[in-house]
């Protein structure tokens, strides 16, 4: 007997699985991206023949930004200038917060007034928002505790099954006295139904996918494991005030 189709449907499970793998990934990694994107393009320096355009990646400490109306930092500095700034993209505050002469402006913060100087502290890959991206990209490269385990498992599965399977092909063979395409018939029995195909792809596929949807949701994972520490947590405690709000203002 020859079952074409339960190899094209092992086949087909298996590049499934890979696909979706792939594809979870890759919306994870959309979030560290949508940051990346938003600290793109160039900043106006001042420079002795005046204001000149310098690309994000060029700028260095030292370096003083003339930030306009509605403009975002792209790197961390301190403001020369007072003025009012939109934190929702680095606290998830909502109301405008006020930054005097001298005070610490962090990448990612838009100016809502009017027109201010900031002096570049850091450069962009060293800034809060820079942090952020490889705090997350840490995260997803990670392996959690479930994780290792799933893959050390997998890793020492696939020789164990293949190894199951020749010992069962010799008993039922030689031992079992049976004619030895049913003897083979029943080894590739074995090697079907012992796929660790969900063992491998199961755990870390859900690990990405819960980061993903964290992230949309404004929470950040900074270690791998911080899902499977979740069961043990008896006690929250929040430090940052004017975030948990009834969205009301008083």
């Amino acid at each position: 007997h020859v079952y074409f189709d339960s190899v094209a449907m092992l086949l087909f499970l298996l590049l499934i699985g890979r696909y979706l793998d792939a594809r979870v990934r890759a919306r994870a990694r959309s979030a560290a991206g949508d940051l990346l994107k938003m600290m793109q393009g160039t900043a106006a320096v001042f420079g002795a023949d005046g204001l000149r355009r310098v690309p994000a990646a060029d700028l260095a400490p030292g370096m003083v930004i003339q930030l306009a109306k509605g403009e975002r930092a792209l790197v961390d500095g301190i403001a020369l200038d007072a003025g009012a700034f939109d934190t929702a993209a680095i606290t998830g505050e909502t109301l405008p917060q006020y930054v005097p002469a001298g005070g610490k402006v962090a990448a990612g913060m838009v100016n809502l007034g009017a027109a201010l100087r900031l002096r570049a502290e850091k450069t962009q890959q060293g800034s809060l928002i820079g942090d952020i991206i490889a705090l997350m990209q840490k995260a997803e490269q990670g392996g959690a505790h479930y994780v290792r385990i799933a893959d050390r498992i997998a890793r020492w599965y696939t020789p164990v099954v293949h190894a199951l399977a020749a010992l069962t092909f010799l008993g039922w063979w030689l031992a079992g006295g049976i004619a030895w395409p049913a003897a083979l018939m029943i080894a590739v029995t074995v090697l079907i139904i012992t796929c660790p195909c969900a063992l491998g792809l199961a755990v870390p596929v859900a690990q990405v996918m819960a980061g993903g949807r964290l992230f949309r949701r404004g929470m950040l994972l900074k270690s791998a494991d911080a899902l499977e520490r979740l069961d043990k947590i008896d006690t929250v405690v929040f430090d940052k005030t004017g975030t948990l709000t009834t969205g009301q203002i008083v």
